[in-house]
């Protein structure tokens, strides 16, 4: 190697790491950490509080997700195949139906047609796959 510069020490990081029995482990410190303290005391006490209409809603939208997957048109994504199951279907889509019938009232007008809108397609769709 040439010659060192002043204020520079050149080291063979090769020779450094041949000759030293611990592994070179650098650590990063990112953004990211989760806080110490985060994890302590009740793991419940920083959830949201929903309302009934927001855990309605956050069902139908999960069995809207089941039902386009039991139809086959969607893969599932936990085993990415297509699995097609229209019993399971008509199940999602009935309790889709069932829920939107009770949530309906609490809506607006907007978010009324767009759930009658979300419903009607999944009973179309199942009937054109049973077909």
């Amino acid at each position: 190697m040439g010659e060192a510069q002043a204020g520079f020490e050149v080291k063979d990081k090769q020779q450094e790491t041949e000759s030293s029995s611990e592994p070179n482990i650098e650590t990063v410190e990112t953004d990211l950490a989760v806080p110490e303290d985060s994890f302590e005391g009740d793991p419940l006490k920083n959830l949201p509080n929903l309302s009934m209409r927001d855990r309605l809603l956050m069902s139908i939208d999960i069995l809207n997700q089941g039902a386009w997957i039991a139809m086959g048109f969607i893969s599932n994504p936990a085993t990415g195949a297509i699995e097609k199951d229209l019993d399971k279907a008509r199940i999602a889509i009935d309790c889709v139906a069932f829920l939107a019938s009770k949530v309906e009232s609490e809506l607006d007008e907007s978010t009324q047609r767009e759930l009658k809108a979300l419903v009607s397609n999944l009973q179309v769709n199942f009937v054109q796959q049973k077909s």
